[in-house]
């Protein structure tokens, strides 16, 4: 019976609820006392328990006050389609956050090498357009996983903290890139790194920015989104 009663636990009944449901199972109509002395659950916890089970329509009560578990078969057909139903509804609801983009998602990445491989996943992954603020080597390194979003034609924003490279013209120089170069020396000692952003635009901000031209003025809507 051990047995059995983990394996119903496994199908989404608690230990009191195997127990109660299996002893139905195996003993046929019982009284809710007959159930806690075949089954050793305390009487006090037992009709709680066959109460739950009623709700969760895993067994029936007759009109002599008797309770009849629903066949094995039927029960995990019923919890089959409780938890497809279930999963559903758990992925549109995932979905539906994802797609909403509510809050802005911001990744702290300490590690140069680590913070370009991130953004390299993220414009393989990415299925919308593409914003990039970065300099130019950072844009150089990016610029192969840049070229196949391309090809896959997704719309690419690029900012370039000084003049763009060979390998990906189409970024737009910034206006005060000289002024950061010197504010860090002349390169990026003062941050490990210069890259400030690799993100994919949400359905909604996606339309505001189509409808924002290019280069430095999508700056200004996306942070007045945040």
């Amino acid at each position: 019976m051990e047995e059995l009663f983990h394996q119903l636990m496994l199908l989404g009944l608690s230990d009191n609820e195997a127990r109660s449901y299996a002893t139905l199972l195996r003993f046929g109509p019982l009284t809710g006392y007959e159930v806690a002395k075949r089954s050793g659950i305390a009487r006090g916890n037992v009709y709680a328990c066959l109460g739950r089970l009623l709700e969760k329509q895993v067994i029936v009560r007759s009109s002599e006050d008797r309770f009849l578990a629903l066949p094995l078969s039927q029960f995990v057909a019923l919890q089959q389609e409780r938890f497809s139903l279930a999963a559903k509804q758990a992925q549109h609801t995932l979905h539906r956050l994802q797609e909403s983009h509510e809050e802005a998602q911001v990744v702290s990445i300490t590690d140069a090498q680590a913070l370009l491989e991130r953004c390299r996943m993220v414009i393989q992954e990415a299925d919308r357009p593409l914003f990039l603020a970065a300099f130019p080597s950072e844009l150089e390194a990016l610029a192969p996983a840049l070229q196949q979003a391309q090809q896959r034609r997704l719309p690419i924003e690029a900012i370039s903290f000084g003049i763009p490279p060979a390998t990906w013209p189409e970024a737009t120089k910034h206006f005060a890139a000289d002024d950061i170069r010197a504010a860090q020396q002349g390169g990026s000692c003062c941050w490990p790194h210069g890259l400030t952003g690799s993100l994919a635009f949400s359905p909604k901000m996606e339309h505001t920015v189509q409808a924002s031209g290019h280069g430095i003025a999508i700056w200004q809507v996306l942070l007045g989104s945040m």
